[in-house]
């Protein structure tokens, strides 16, 4: 237990405490059976809520099932399971294992989704991870480590999977030495590990793996074959491209083909990459929508954006203000998110919104709309919002803006407010006039009163 602390300790706080060279991490572990006990020496280090935000142990296979179903339904149709050659279950099939590089594989996309949703900063989604285990622990069965009845034979096995949306997924395979150690030419009877010590040897594999990330050791995995001290230990690794990095030209190209409603860009060390689109774009509360040509981006669109920030922030603190005094499950909840929306570090997103696609026009060129997300990069960080991205969208009409985003953006608790965008006046005065809705004041008072359930609101802001 001890190299597991010490392993744990070096992954939070870095080798001889020096954090300046490791890559951040918002880390969800999700462990089925053995190696539970890396999330519990993660979460006993002093620090360790810097990277850690939820640790699952997921013991009964109903868990595990509905764990992964919670978090994965739906999800890109799990194309990516097809890189894991030969291990791809189909619907119906019974073959399934819940100790597999697929179950594990399962767990770790589950947990960085996971990960997608806890993370409150658009653009801290470029350091979710999610790391699963799964395993088969045999150990010795008997006080002088003899196999007895059916387990003779057979060896432990665990699986590990890594999933971030930088570098996507890698899977470890390892199959643990299951006979006793030979000391000079003799056999040592009871010198198998146990059930302990094979838990131990997991874990220390877990938190070896999430250490290979956080020190940027990538392609390497010798930490790891270190680890494995007997001679018939084995370790395979396979490293699957499921979060392939796009720049924003693949966005629009995406848009442009229909193949997309919306896709969002963030800005990382690497540049401006495009890494997510329509449903697993992970919009956060509190979300601020800045529409707009940006051509090119200026000062204007950033002082708004960066004024509507700040009212945002005021109206959340004034509703926590206000308080009922009546104390049932709905007002508690909806008190408990506007006290997260305060927190110290909780800052609304902005996204600036550019529709790909012309209501009159042909698709803007991919290459016109890199340029144009490239011209970002020359206005000065410090006068960008806190927490900035780009979203590309097949939507040049504002309602078009509303309903896709609708089906996109999470509600949190019973806030009135879904979405905010940040408009001119000159647009306002466009929302409210009749002509853009057929002449007719009618439709004009349906749409906006479409737009007001959808939680729409607005802050305007003056030449």
């Amino acid at each position: 237990m001890r190299q597991t602390r010490n392993l744990a300790a070096r992954l939070v706080e870095g080798s001889g405490g020096d954090v300046s060279s490791l890559q951040p991490m918002n880390l969800v572990v999700a462990v089925a059976g053995g190696g539970s006990s890396a999330a519990s020496s993660i979460a006993s280090t002093p620090g360790a809520s810097s990277i850690l935000l939820e640790s699952v142990v997921t013991y009964d296979r109903r868990s595990y099932a509905e764990f992964v179903s919670a978090n994965l339904e739906g999800k890109s149709n799990g194309s990516w399971l097809q890189k894991l050659d030969g291990s791809t279950c189909k619907d119906g099939d019974s073959s399934f294992s819940f100790c597999s590089s697929q179950s594990a594989l399962l767990l770790s996309r589950s947990a960085l989704s996971r990960s997608l949703q806890l993370t409150s900063s658009f653009q801290s989604t470029a350091n979710c991870i999610g790391v699963g285990c799964t395993s088969s622990l045999v150990g010795k069965v008997s006080v002088e480590g003899d196999d007895i009845g059916k387990r003779k034979g057979r060896k432990s096995r665990a699986y590990i999977a890594v999933s971030d949306v930088l570098h996507g997924t890698t899977v470890f395979d390892i199959e643990l030495d299951g006979s006793n150690l030979i000391v000079d030419g003799e056999e040592v009877l009871g010198s198998r590990r146990d059930r302990v010590e094979e838990d131990a040897v997991v874990s220390n594999l877990v938190l070896l793996a999430l250490i290979r990330a956080r020190e940027n050791l990538r392609p390497s995995f010798k930490i790891m074959e270190e680890a494995l001290g007997r001679k018939d230990d084995r370790i395979e690794v396979r490293t699957l491209d499921d979060f392939p990095q796009k720049t924003p030209a693949d966005g629009a190209t995406e848009i442009s083909g229909g193949n997309a409603d919306a896709v969002a860009i963030l800005p990382t060390r690497g540049g401006m990459l495009s890494l997510f689109s329509d449903d697993n774009i992970r919009f956060p509360r509190d979300v601020i929508i800045v529409p707009g040509s940006f051509n090119p981006p200026h000062q204007g669109h950033v002082g708004l954006a960066n004024a509507a920030v700040k009212a945002i922030k005021k109206r959340n603190r004034k509703r926590l203000s206000e308080f009922p005094d009546s104390f049932s499950s709905t007002t508690i909840i909806n008190s408990m998110w506007n006290k997260l929306s305060t927190e110290s570090g909780s800052v609304p997103s902005v996204f600036f919104e550019m529709s790909v696609t012309n209501a009159d026009k042909p698709p803007l060129d991919s290459a016109e709309v890199q340029r144009r997300v490239d011209s970002f990069r020359n206005i000065s960080n410090a006068n960008m919002p806190d927490d900035w991205a780009i979203l590309l969208t097949n939507a040049p009409l504002f309602s078009q803006k509303t309903v896709i985003l609708d089906n996109f953006i999470k509600s949190y608790g019973q806030s009135p407010t879904k979405m905010t965008f940040v408009l001119g006046a000159d647009t306002m005065v466009r929302i409210l006039n009749p002509k853009y809705y057929g002449n007719d004041r009618d439709n004009m008072i349906a749409e906006l009163e479409d737009m007001m359930q959808k939680g729409v609101h607005f802050v305007v802001g003056g030449r």
